[in-house]
């Protein structure tokens, strides 16, 4: 009798995960993402996959905003990330439920309402740069093979045939990309 009634710690810490793995609403999840620096928080804590200290998120956020690495930081380039976060993000971001910040000793995790937010963290701009470079390459080989097409219509008259096959294979082959990109 006694064995169906007691719970396991597991099971209170899978039912803790499950009430604060609301939700969070619209507003909330704009909230959080407004900040550039809430957002590197919740990136560098789904790259990390458990508790991080503050002093390491705070040198880990300060090195990306100073464009340098972690061991070129000053002090007070250190100070100015870890005081903003430990006075205004961190609490922040754990009222909404997103994460746990222990002031006490200096710990962060993540909560499961946090995976809310994991498609928005991602910047897609490496994936449009890429896209516009082969947007670009493609002009590039189109004009030449209409180049081409011309060079060889005053010489031999097959040109506009020639540019006509050409053009249609570049523009299918970049279709094909393209659809391959979106999935």
């Amino acid at each position: 009798m006694g064995g169906a009634s007691a719970s396991t710690a597991s099971d209170t810490e899978r039912d803790s995960d499950e009430e604060r793995a609301v939700d969070l609403g619209l507003d909330t999840v704009f909230d959080a993402l407004r900040n550039a620096r809430r957002r590197r928080v919740l990136q560098y804590l789904n790259e990390q996959n458990g508790r991080v200290t503050l002093s390491d998120l705070a040198e880990h956020i300060a090195a990306i905003e100073n464009d340098t690495t972690p061991e070129a930081l000053d002090s007070q380039q250190r100070k100015r990330v870890y005081v903003g976060l430990y006075q205004s993000h961190l609490p922040k971001l754990d009222s909404m439920g997103v994460l746990t910040f222990d002031r006490q000793r200096g710990h962060i995790e993540r909560t499961p309402a946090a995976s809310q937010l994991d498609e928005y963290l991602y910047d897609d701009e490496a994936d449009t740069r890429s896209s516009k470079r082969h947007y670009v390459e493609f002009l590039g080989v189109s004009a030449l093979v209409l180049l081409l097409g011309v060079v060889t219509g005053i010489v031999g008259g097959i040109g506009a045939a020639f540019s006509f096959v050409g053009l249609s294979l570049g523009v299918a082959g970049l279709a094909a990309f393209h659809a391959y990109e979106q999935g």
